[in-house]
């Protein structure tokens, strides 16, 4: 029997980044026992997986991938990680029947739904295959800040622990310090990465990309104009308003608090959830409307 850890995110909680770092350390941690493969090279992380194992269809290839894993004869430690793997599309209950003959932890991390929706709202538009033009904070949203439809079929699983997205709580200070302690895999000396994975933009950037998807830019034009406007310098002195109204924010906090009973059982021990109900500080709302929303 294995341990076996599967990493769902959640969505916009460091997944690049921690994804990047595990696999840039697999050598590093093969050598204490703890397995991190990926099924295709060109992806440091389990989305293969995870569209290869979707609800009524199942991959071969995955299926021979994951029994490779388990059945390794060097490692007690099997580590899974794809944010995809708490989309709805994934079959969660024959991904558990799978793993099941082995010692299973699901460990995913809650954001302040606030952060957590600007976040998301900055992917989802600068993506090339989405190119969302809908204004933040509008219906439809790109994002379910309650998780109940992320975290509704793990709650099935053998041991789900919640974590928080909150480097005050972080141990070790960092989030892949925070992770690996988790898991009990905090003993190891692993190299960090040069640099954090899909930083997010501006919020006045990703408007800008944002009013050209609504205008229909196609590519190449389209992602010319990210890059310059990754590239481009912005006043530091002029004041960052909030791209989310008060009245926004405190709606997407009561969405969460009413699914809350829900997860509480499953936070880590000593988890202080205080910050995921508080409003965003030292930030400047505008008390009438957003620039940012027509």
């Amino acid at each position: 029997m294995k341990r076996v850890f599967v990493h769902i995110g959640l969505h916009k909680t460091g997944t690049t980044s921690l994804q990047r770092f595990l696999y840039q350390n697999r050598g590093e941690l093969g050598a204490e026992g703890v397995l991190y493969r990926c099924l295709d090279e060109e992806w440091p992380n389990h989305h293969p997986v995870a569209v290869g194992w979707r609800k009524g269809q199942t991959s071969d290839k995955v299926a021979h991938f994951l029994d490779d894993c388990l059945s390794s004869e060097h490692h007690h430690t099997v580590i899974f990680s794809s944010e995809m793997f708490a989309e709805e599309a994934f079959d969660v209950s024959g991904f558990l029947e799978v793993l099941a003959p082995h010692d299973v932890t699901v460990v995913a991390y809650l954001r302040n739904p606030c952060a957590q929706l600007v976040s998301v709202f900055n992917e989802v538009v600068r993506d090339q295959k989405v190119q969302w033009t809908h204004p933040i904070g509008s219906d439809p949203s790109p994002y379910d800040v309650s998780y109940h439809a992320l975290l509704r079929d793990w709650l099935q699983a053998p041991r789900l622990i919640l974590c928080p997205y909150d480097p005050p709580q972080w141990i070790g200070g960092t989030l892949e310090a925070d992770f690996l302690a988790t898991l009990g895999v905090d003993n190891v000396e692993l190299a960090p990465l040069p640099f954090r994975e899909n930083v997010s933009l501006p919020f006045s950037v990703v408007e800008i990309v944002r009013q050209a998807n609504r205008a229909g830019l196609v590519e190449p034009d389209r992602s010319d104009l990210i890059r310059f406007l990754k590239a481009a310098s912005f006043d530091p002195d002029l004041p960052a308003r909030y791209p989310l109204s008060e009245v926004q924010c405190q709606t997407l906090i009561e969405r969460l608090r009413a699914c809350y009973s829900l997860y509480k059982p499953f936070m880590r021990d000593n988890f202080d959830e205080s910050f995921l109900f508080e409003m965003p500080s030292a930030l400047q709302f505008d008390s009438k409307h957003s620039d940012f929303l027509p």
